[in-house]
């Protein structure tokens, strides 16, 4: 399991968060270079804390236009974990990969006690912080159940919400972590809430639960690996695990073409672009589930499963390193199929019709979130 540790001029925190990650079980790997190619190949990121291009015109806001930000959007599309801490969570809120990034501000410390300014700017102590009562699922907090207590060391965290946005931050329970005492007691006054945060916010985030902008820093003491080790563990749940190997007594089908797949060409140089150098080979997938043969004949009968003018059943074996069958979780077109061999062709005897793609690849590379989305789809190993 790898996890980039994702650095600008300026940061400063990488050895503490890979000594972080590898406590972790994971293992660090340093985005400096090449982030295109690396990117797409690891599990997870982090954005260390520091002082990215010195925080000039406001902490993070330079580092957001980084190209590596664009490529750090399309993992979170995916699924993916992103873990921005102190300057890293600065990028994030300037970036918008946590929500509004014109309704988020991540604002000069104040250090406020009943009405007083007692200081702002740079503060550098330990604060207790604790889960949000009304949290949502995510991939960073799973194993917080009581205060811990975290080093904080930063001028510019206090965040601040847009009223728009105040709505959704408590509704949708995007804060993640809140400032605290040591037995969970909450209070806007410093020193329980050290920088003025709205809401004792420590830490936010997105609407799917993968991206967390957090100001303390977990990775410099052991009482902060519950988040890594949250991190590794929603990785485990959330990696593409393949169904076990599809086995049915009904009749499949795979159909192959004669034309160009100009879409399995596509994939393939996608897949180039990210240093995987694969055949990859497409074919339609019927599963039919029917009563007799005399049934089975007539549904070939009627040319509604492929077109015998440039399509035609595959029967041997196609060579390959590995094939998976993608089919869409609702079935919709498999369901219209059967009802029009049912109501137009008047056909009785058929249970179920499922379609699906079959994509064999060689050699094997895992390139499963440009195949299917799980959200909308079941993936199969298939023999």
């Amino acid at each position: 399991m790898r996890i980039g540790i994702v650095q600008f001029p300026g940061s400063n925190c990488e050895r503490e968060t890979a000594l972080a990650i590898r406590r972790a079980g994971m293992e660090p790997v340093d985005c400096k270079s090449y982030p295109e190619a690396t990117l797409p190949k690891l599990d997870g990121y982090v954005l260390v804390g520091g002082f990215s291009y010195e925080d000039r015109s406001r902490a993070g806001i330079i580092a957001a236009h980084s190209p590596i930000i664009t490529a750090l959007k399309s993992e979170s599309e995916a699924g993916k974990p992103i873990l921005g801490i102190c300057n890293g969570a600065q990028i994030l809120v300037e970036s918008g990969l946590v929500p509004g990034s014109t309704q988020i501000a991540l604002a000069d410390n104040k250090r406020i006690q009943e009405g007083q300014v007692l200081g702002t700017g740079f503060y550098n102590a330990w604060a207790y912080m604790k889960p949000a009562q009304h949290t949502r699922d995510n991939a960073f907090t799973r194993y917080l159940d009581k205060p811990i207590q975290l080093p904080i060391a930063h001028a510019e965290g206090r965040f601040l919400f847009a009223e728009e946005l105040k709505q959704q931050i408590e509704s949708l329970g995007l804060i993640t972590l809140q400032y605290c005492d040591a037995e969970g007691g909450l209070s806007g006054d410093f020193p329980i809430n050290p920088n003025g945060s709205s809401h004792n916010a420590a830490a936010i985030c997105n609407y799917a639960g993968n991206v967390m902008a957090m100001m303390p820093h977990p990775e410099r003491t052991e009482v902060g690996d519950a988040i890594f080790a949250s991190m590794k563990s929603y990785i485990e749940d959330k990696r593409f695990k393949p169904s076990p190997i599809l086995q049915t007594k009904t009749k499949n089908l795979v159909i192959a073409s004669i034309l160009t797949d100009n879409t399995a060409f596509t994939v393939e140089n996608t897949a180039g672009k990210h240093g995987f150098d694969m055949r990859l080979q497409r074919h339609t997938h019927i599963e039919i589930n029917y009563d007799s043969e005399d049934t089975f004949k007539k549904i070939l009968n009627t040319g509604l499963l492929f077109n015998d003018q440039k399509e035609f059943i595959q029967t041997k074996p196609i060579p390959c390193d590995k094939a998976y069958l993608i089919r869409p979780k609702d079935n919709i077109e498999g369901q219209n199929l059967c009802q029009q061999l049912q109501h137009h062709f008047g056909i009785q005897g058929i249970e179920s019709i499922r379609l699906g793609v079959l994509w064999h690849m060689t050699p094997f590379h895992p390139i499963e979130t440009l195949l299917f989305n799980p959200i909308s789809h079941e993936c199969y190993d298939y023999e």
